[in-house]
């Protein structure tokens, strides 16, 4: 008589349920990545409907800081949105491979140059750093933002609910930090301020609030 151990004594089968199984195709990045450039787009559309873009944009000549301003966010939105959706594909790679789901860490180091240089600002002229902080303006800077990388996020979330994220913390910050800094982006196509006083303060604390509120809310919308 042979003994199946497979099989357990409480008529528990591992055969059995392999049998149930039912292949499933691994979730598209491209696709999803597509998703997040069409919201992204939308809420581009939505800024200038509402609020229409900056003078310098529409006469086809922007200042120097927009160009640094939205590059950095874009920059700071793939990097992080490729690292988020990666990890909606778990799988064992080698160390070399897997070193390409980091990479959002550079782009984070590197977007923190503005607020760096805004603090820096504050200390060698506090005088001009109030002059050009626009405490005023900010609320339509973070209201919008926020709105925007909302729109954005829910999207990127409901794309990860399809797939099978492991570390659901670091995933949600992700989402919101990828998420805010489209969101901020698209704002950024009406910000009339040039100042590292503002772009160092008011355009951090949008990605931040967003950032936050991917890492509270949505790991319990993508959990397993």
């Amino acid at each position: 008589m042979t003994h199946n151990i497979n099989s357990s004594s409480n008529g528990f089968s591992i055969d059995a349920l392999v049998d149930d199984l039912q292949p499933v195709s691994p979730i598209s990045l491209k696709r999803g990545f597509a998703i997040v450039g069409a919201m992204t787009l939308l809420a581009l559309a939505a800024v200038y409907v509402t609020i229409d873009f900056r003078r310098d944009v529409m006469a086809g000549i922007p200042d120097p800081m927009f160009f640094l301003r939205l590059g950095m966010l874009l920059l700071l939105g793939t990097a992080t949105g490729i690292a988020a959706l990666s990890m909606g594909r778990p799988a064992i790679v080698s160390e070399k491979r897997s070193s390409g789901t980091v990479y959002w860490k550079w782009a984070v180091m590197a977007a923190l140059l503005f607020p760096l240089s805004a603090f820096v600002t504050l200390l060698v002229d506090t005088e001009l750093f109030m002059q050009d902080f626009h405490t005023v303006s900010s609320v339509k800077c973070l209201v919008t933002s926020v709105t925007a990388s909302l729109l954005i996020g829910g999207a990127m979330t409901l794309w990860m609910r399809r797939g099978a994220p492991i570390n659901l913390s670091l995933t949600g910050m992700l989402i919101g930090l990828s998420a805010g800094s489209f969101g901020a982006a698209a704002y950024s196509f009406h910000c009339p301020f040039n100042a590292v006083a503002y772009n160092g303060v008011w355009f951090p604390l949008a990605v931040a609030i967003s950032t936050l509120i991917g890492w509270l809310v949505v790991p319990r919308l993508i959990r397993w």
